[in-house]
């Protein structure tokens, strides 16, 4: 298997209470959630589905909180929240890699079971930010709430 660089800091504990900006995108870019109309993201069936399931994360994962959320043709950025991790540091058992794991096998099998859809893939791994303070937060969300109105930029 070819040596991937990893995505997450070495020296960080992502069992650690604090905001998260992540970015998850489709394989090869595919156009899989919908498209841009009007500076308006028009979700596909497999849009409304990663929709759908974003708002059962809390459901499953109890440390969580969701924040701004946004689903593009070809991605998913969002900023998901980490409280009250008793877990001690173990990189085999980081909760935000756990998460956005769960987030997207529960998106792939809905999308294979109910549309019968064998060909929607994920990107390996994800993108993820360390948000550290009130300015960079509130310039995340912006970015996240503003992206379908750049999206030709």
């Amino acid at each position: 298997m070819k040596d991937r660089k990893p995505n997450r800091l070495k020296s960080y504990d992502y069992n650690r209470r604090g905001y998260y900006y992540v970015t998850i995108c489709t394989q090869d870019k595919a156009k899989s959630f919908g498209k841009i109309i009007n500076e308006k993201m028009e979700l596909s069936k497999i849009g409304n589905i990663a929709n759908k399931i974003w708002f059962t994360i809390p459901e499953y994962h109890k440390n969580i909180k969701l924040d701004t959320f946004i689903i593009m043709p070809d991605h998913i950025h969002c900023i998901i929240i980490l409280e009250n991790s008793a877990i001690k540091t173990n990189r085999s058992k980081m909760i935000l890699s756990k998460t956005i794991h769960a987030f997207k096998s529960a998106i792939t099998r809905d999308i294979r079971e109910n549309l019968n859809n064998n060909y929607f893939a994920w990107e390996k791994s994800f993108y993820d930010h360390i948000i550290r303070d009130d300015m960079i937060l509130n310039r995340i969300r912006k970015y996240i709430l503003d992206n379908p109105s750049n999206w030709n930029d």
